[in-house]
């Protein structure tokens, strides 16, 4: 090349050398003439090269069943400029053959194989067999261990009971000592069934009944059965339940229709007893009357209501007196004549008094004054 102007001349040198074509070479393939029939498991890695040589560069394109493989299929991965395809886990969709084809201008090579399903098992499958048998000898073994166990718990009950059973029966008269309790010696006697009471004829007896309550009256003045206009009050509706049994009361009373229910309040209490060896709980509700009036008098009744709606009620009729109101009555508690068995024998009479004012009580024998109070 050369160049010039008015100022001068310039000149380069430059040399090109003609190189023919060459057609394409593999330079690493797996696909050689021993491997054209591949087997692989189902589940193993298939990775392939297919590199090759030429000029100008080839181009490498792959086929499977003569259907060329795009670059973002999601099952089998081309990379490295096309010279590698990658199945991560081979499946049974993937059989078929497998064709690299490489060419430039010069010329085309190509190299195929067949992949087939293998029937051996994969690495992986063969770490998963091993550990599903160890398990299952492992929950067989523990299931075998708990059924033994289970089995000679409920045959070693069943022979405790029969034991037990058998000296319930015969007894063990050799083993009473007089140095036993009653009941420690009782229970070394044989069992005699000719003591036994039929299933027929045993009636067991309500339980669910709830017992009558009763209704006592306290004035200011202790308890009695004179009220007085303007005097405080109380009734006491009590009732003994047993333990767990749970108890509403409901009082019905003259004020309930006359607007006085002011004058009235109500309190609850409940505490524990024993009674015949038995603990038993005994509630209480207090109705309080405040300066009573004649609108008091009436009909007062107390019902109770348990947790399984049994009913049950006392009622107690209050008279209201003013303070100038006189009365006397006697009544004899029991039977009037009392019959002893002897000499030194205990008689008793009870006379319940209903008087104001309180009266003074005197008693006689034979027309006698025997005692006065």
């Amino acid at each position: 090349m050369f160049g010039f102007n008015r100022y001068g001349s310039a000149s380069n040198y430059s040399s090109f050398k003609v190189i023919d074509p060459r057609a394409p070479v593999f330079n690493e393939t797996v696909m050689k003439e021993n491997k054209r029939y591949m087997s692989v498991p189902v589940g193993d890695l298939v990775k392939w090269k297919c590199r090759a040589g030429g000029l100008p560069a080839p181009s490498i394109r792959w086929f499977k069943d003569e259907k060329e493989l795009e670059l973002n299929d999601s099952r089998i991965h081309i990379s490295e400029n096309n010279e590698t395809l990658v199945i991560p886990m081979r499946s049974k969709f993937d059989d078929g053959t497998y064709k690299c084809i490489v060419s430039n201008t010069a010329g085309t090579i190509t190299e195929k194989f067949t992949l087939k399903m293998s029937t051996e098992l994969a690495s992986w499958h063969w770490i998963l067999l091993v550990f599903a048998i160890v398990l299952t000898v492992g929950c067989v073994g523990v299931f075998c261990f708990l059924f033994r166990k289970v089995r000679y718990e409920k045959q070693l009950r069943e022979t405790i009971t029969a034991a037990g059973l058998y000296y319930f029966q015969e007894g063990q008269i050799g083993s009473l000592n007089p140095d036993l309790s009653i009941g420690e010696q009782a229970d070394l006697l044989p069992y005699d069934k000719k003591w036994e009471v039929p299933r027929e004829k045993i009636k067991l007896a309500k339980t669910d009944d709830i017992k009558k309550p009763k209704i006592t009256v306290r004035g200011e003045k202790g308890s009695g059965t004179h009220v007085v206009i303007g005097q405080n009050i109380v009734l006491e509706c009590s009732v003994t339940v047993s333990q767990g049994v749970q108890i509403h009361f409901a009082w019905t009373t003259p004020l309930d229709n006359n607007g006085e229910s002011t004058s009235i309040e109500v309190k609850h209490t409940a505490y524990d007893t024993k009674v015949n060896g038995l603990t038993v709980k005994i509630i209480k509700s207090v109705l309080a009357l405040k300066r009573v009036t004649k609108d008091f008098e009436g009909l007062y009744k107390c019902t109770v209501i348990d947790n399984s709606n049994n009913t049950n009620q006392d009622e107690y009729e209050l008279k209201v007196h003013s303070e100038d109101t006189s009365y006397l009555s006697l009544r004899v508690e029991g039977k009037d004549v009392v019959v002893v068995r002897g000499e030194g024998s205990k008689a008793e009479w009870t006379v319940q008094i209903n008087a104001h004012p309180t009266p003074e009580v005197t008693w006689y024998y034979s027309n006698m004054k025997y005692l006065s109070r």
